[in-house]
């Protein structure tokens, strides 16, 4: 069973009021929870006060290897409970600028329609012109003479 800590939102309307739950990562969001390790009020004027964690519980829940939300996550990056992950790291613009030209040459694009409008214009620019042939003029009687 995979469990997921997150919010789960109580209240009333336009005035919400959230828990921080220990969930089955199955459930819904406001459906039954494993164990209830705090509570984040977003109206409380107090920052302190706004988010209270049992520590004991959430360190518990964390051992045994519980994945968190993005937002209890940064509730717990503000306390020091848990350390930032360093995640990928950065592409150098050499990087970018190589995975840009391959998509234009494969075609793989968000818009596949802008591209093919590219590539016509593309081929366009490097199409050599043809020469137009000059319309005849046909000369009137007057000017044979």
């Amino acid at each position: 069973m995979s469990v997921r800590i997150r919010l789960k939102r109580m209240g009333r309307t336009n005035r919400p009021f959230y828990r921080i739950e220990v969930f089955d990562s199955r459930k819904k969001r406001d459906g039954i929870s494993i164990e209830n390790v705090g509570h984040y009020d977003p109206y409380v004027a107090d920052d302190e006060k706004k988010v209270t964690i049992r520590t004991e519980r959430m360190k518990h829940w964390l051992d045994q290897g519980a994945e968190v939300s993005r937002t209890v996550r940064e509730f717990l990056l503000a306390r020091g409970m848990i350390e930032p992950s360093k995640g990928r790291p950065k592409k150098t613009e050499k990087e970018r600028e190589k995975k840009k030209k391959r998509r234009k040459i494969t075609g793989r694009c968000k818009s596949k329609r802008r591209l093919k409008g590219l590539a016509a214009k593309e081929k366009a620019k490097n199409r050599p012109k043809a020469p137009r042939p000059k319309p005849e003029v046909e000369e009137t009687p007057e000017e044979k003479k």
